[in-house]
């Protein structure tokens, strides 16, 4: 299918990531992108590649402008926000980096890498009876449920910040009790039997006896009795939970996996090799920290960065935290400037500059 995505006669509109965006993503006709988990969606790199979709505007759609609309999932979108934000905001961005010419080379430093390799192993565990007096007494826990569900969208115009509401009626969806009971019953005949199972009623099943459908449909039905369920249908988390209750019944082998990490060789880092590290301005609002050495205009080499940062330390409306001047003598990094995070980070760094004061003093 993606491989004709791109053709003008294809009628998909909808892409969905399951996990993760790549690239693939020029296509013509698709113009609505649903990111499955937060990590498709929590760098800068991947919302650019996602809003990069609006700018390859296909000619025969060029007027009225079209809009590319990216779902996110409303309990991690606000998590979200400032990266969007920074992402289309055309802001100055601060570079702290090791490659300049000066002082501060003398604190560049080697240290070791191990490299390992991780290796799993099986071991055999023990088969026991599975018991589900429990499951048959009580019955399996579910939730009790409805069909549809009305759910409200908000849509922001991220060009001019406009919000839109839009509310739906959506269907869940379902499994019929035989449904779920087929599923069972597949994994049974699928599954090497290794032990036994009481409690479904007086009988003792196995390989050469399995549980009857009705014994597991009763099971079933008593359970949604007991949630107030009606009727034959439940909804997919119900009939998973179902399914997951029987899971020990579908195990091939009695086995566990246990991870061991075999050290291979080292290699040797240094610090000079550092990537550069860029943050925009929007950041130091919210989670960055910036340190810098009383003499920082002596360490920029940059005409441009040297006014970014002037400026940026001119601006009275960023928290307090945001920007910290440090004495050049206890600045003791190969860094030109320091960026952190949150504050871990800001706390972890301001501990280590009392003690190089301590130390000096």
């Amino acid at each position: 299918m993606l491989d004709f995505v791109d053709e003008k006669e294809n009628s998909f509109e909808w892409i969905i990531s399951v996990s993760m965006l790549t690239e693939g993503w020029d296509v013509k006709n698709v113009f609505q992108i649903v990111p499955w988990e937060d990590r498709a969606f929590n760098s800068k790199l991947l919302i650019a590649q996602v809003l990069g979709r609006g700018l390859r505007i296909p000619p025969e759609y060029s007027t009225p402008q079209p809009s590319v609309i990216v779902f996110n999932h409303d309990s991690w979108s606000k998590n979200i926000k400032s990266l969007v934000n920074e992402v289309l905001e055309i802001e100055t961005k601060i570079i702290s980096t090791v490659k300049f010419e000066g002082d501060r080379n003398k604190y560049n430093f080697s240290v070791k890498n191990l490299l390992y390799d991780k290796e799993e192993k099986e071991v055999n565990t023990e088969s026991k009876q599975l018991n589900y007096k429990k499951s048959w007494n009580q019955g399996i826990k579910l939730k009790s449920q409805i069909l549809s569900s009305k759910k409200e969208t908000e849509y922001e115009n991220l060009l001019t910040g406009k919000n839109t509401n839009i509310k739906y009626d959506i269907k869940l969806r379902t499994k019929t009790v035989d449904e779920v009971l087929d599923k069972i019953y597949h994994e049974f005949r699928l599954r090497d039997w290794e032990t036994e199972i009481l409690g479904l009623g007086d009988e003792v099943y196995s390989k050469d006896n399995l549980p009857p459908r009705e014994k597991l449909k009763e099971i079933i039905k008593n359970s949604m009795q007991n949630a107030g369920i009606e009727g034959d249908i439940l909804i997919e988390e119900n009939a998973n939970k179902i399914f997951t209750a029987f899971s020990t019944l579908f195990r091939s082998r009695s086995k566990t996996v246990i991870n061991s990490i075999k050290s291979t060789d080292f290699i040797e880092v240094n610090t000079n090799d550092i990537r550069d590290e860029t943050r925009g301005i929007l950041s130091f609002r919210t989670d960055s920290m910036l340190f810098y050495s009383d003499r920082y205009k002596d360490e920029i080499s940059n005409e441009e960065q040297r006014e970014i940062i002037e400026k940026f330390l001119e601006d009275d409306n960023l928290p307090r935290k945001a920007c910290n001047e440090i004495n050049f003598f206890d600045f003791k990094t190969p860094l030109n400037l320091v960026i952190s995070t949150r504050d871990p980070e800001y706390k972890f760094i301001k501990n280590i500059l009392q003690i190089i004061k301590m130390l000096r003093k």
